[in-house]
């Protein structure tokens, strides 16, 4: 009869213990999951903020003729990731690329010549048309 409760005991603290497993596997599956869709979201703002700084850079000059600065804008993204801006000159837009996905910002005008590049770059307005060198 002793033997009988002990293996009793034995097989609930088993099915216990298996519970409360699926329970910490489920728990952390969802942590994982929204882990990394809150990675995903702060790295799109991340590659949106800098389409927007090069969107008002480009904006702001093409409203003043002769206008000049430089800015910076940073080596990657957060958490390391490298990206690549490409100008769609004929929409008005500016895209921030990396992994397969973007960013995009709207622009004033289409006369833009040069490209920007990760760290230093400037731009000036001649003529209406912005010159970018970075």
């Amino acid at each position: 009869m002793l033997t009988s409760r002990k293996a009793e005991v034995s097989v609930e603290f088993l099915v216990f213990v298996g519970i409360i497993l699926v329970f910490f596997v489920f728990f952390f599956g969802i942590i994982g999951s929204k882990t990394r869709e809150i990675n995903q979201v702060t790295l799109f703002d991340n590659a949106q903020s800098i389409a927007d700084e090069i969107a008002d850079e480009i904006n702001i000059a093409a409203r003043f003729e002769g206008y000049y600065r430089e800015f910076q804008l940073p080596e990657n993204l957060i958490n390391g990731y490298n990206y690549s801006v490409v100008f769609h000159k004929e929409l008005r837009l500016v895209e921030v690329k990396w992994n397969g996905n973007s960013a995009m910002s709207t622009l004033v005008t289409e006369n833009i010549t040069g490209n920007v590049s990760r760290g230093h770059n400037s731009l000036k307005n001649e003529n209406g048309v912005i010159v970018i060198e970075g």
